[in-house]
């Protein structure tokens, strides 16, 4: 996938970035869990992009559904470390919207995927082209090796309105 094609999925899942010159997956517009896989490819290249996504995630998350993202992990690639941030944000969400019982169930997902990766290496910046920058770092993104500020809750910046 191209970023112009993630760009077009970001758009039709209500995302406010445009929506490029990119052509639209048809599977993955009918599951959110191939965008959460197409996601963590992508959310490295640009900030813009990565808080766009994260306001889509939090805003689709009783539809994004853990069973389908395990059967759909088996097939699609992904970057494990970025998508256990993903996973990582849908579960702090669904605990703080009072589903701890649904939480728990994506927190299943999270410990497969931090058991593919390597815990010994030191943090790196989330944005790939950023450099480490000192400051106040977000507890999610550190506890999956990356140094990164937090996410900018701005639904009214980053997603269209509903027509």
């Amino acid at each position: 996938m191209l970023q112009d094609d993630f760009k077009a999925l970001l758009w039709s899942y209500g995302g406010n970035l445009g929506s490029g010159t990119g052509r639209v997956d048809p599977e993955a517009a009918k599951h959110p869990e191939l965008f959460l896989l197409a996601a963590s490819n992508f959310i490295a290249l640009d900030a813009r992009i990565a808080n766009c996504v994260f306001n889509v995630v939090i805003e689709i998350v009783f539809t994004l559904s853990h069973q389908a993202l395990e059967e759909k992990m088996r097939t699609n690639g992904y970057d494990a470390r970025r998508l256990g941030v993903l996973v990582s944000v849908i579960r702090d969400e669904l605990n703080r919207r009072g589903s701890p019982a649904d939480a728990e169930r994506w927190g299943v997902i999270e410990s497969n995927l931090r058991k593919k990766l390597d815990t010994t290496k030191s943090t790196k910046p989330f944005i790939s082209h950023l450099p480490c920058l000192p400051g106040r770092h977000d507890p999610i993104f550190l506890a999956w090796g990356f140094e990164y500020p937090g996410i900018v809750r701005e639904p009214k910046k980053y997603l269209r309105k509903a027509v």
